[in-house]
């Protein structure tokens, strides 16, 4: 509960890192690494750093410096590649019929960075299907 504190009052890494051997002072470098990650996995439900022997499929994102949240704010800002100011789709476009119309079978996936990634060789869409988490988010 600490460590998440301390990552949610925007402080940078290293910040966070220094104030963690305050009362983590048994654990080593790696130790204080694995446990700034798993804490801002659980904040974001993105997974940072590899963690060795790790089960499940994905991509991690490494956080080396500066604060998490604006480290998550730049992660995600970037602007769309495609036009989509003309699209709009029924309310018939959804993840049942993308699979019986399209062939696209649903990835669910913990990862909110890996949402609507294409994976399996573009055989398969990544949903992000934690929907109480980021109803959480709107209300917060």
């Amino acid at each position: 509960m600490d460590i998440a504190r301390l990552l949610q009052q925007h402080l940078s890494r290293e910040e966070v890192w220094k104030l963690m051997s305050d009362f983590l002072k048994a654990a080593d470098k790696e130790q204080h690494e694995n446990s700034i990650n798993l804490v801002a996995r659980l904040l974001f439900m993105i997974k940072f750093g590899d963690i060795p022997h790790e089960c499940g499929g994905g991509r991690h994102i490494e956080w080396s410096h500066g604060s998490l949240v604006e480290f998550v704010h730049n992660y995600f800002s970037h602007p769309p590649a495609c036009g989509h100011e003309r699209i709009k789709l029924e309310k018939s476009f959804n993840a049942l019929n993308l699979q019986r119309i399209a062939g696209i079978q649903i990835s669910w996936t913990d990862n909110l960075a890996d949402h609507l990634r294409m994976v399996d060789d573009d055989k398969a869409v990544a949903i992000f299907h934690h929907a109480s988490f980021l109803e959480y988010q709107l209300h917060k």
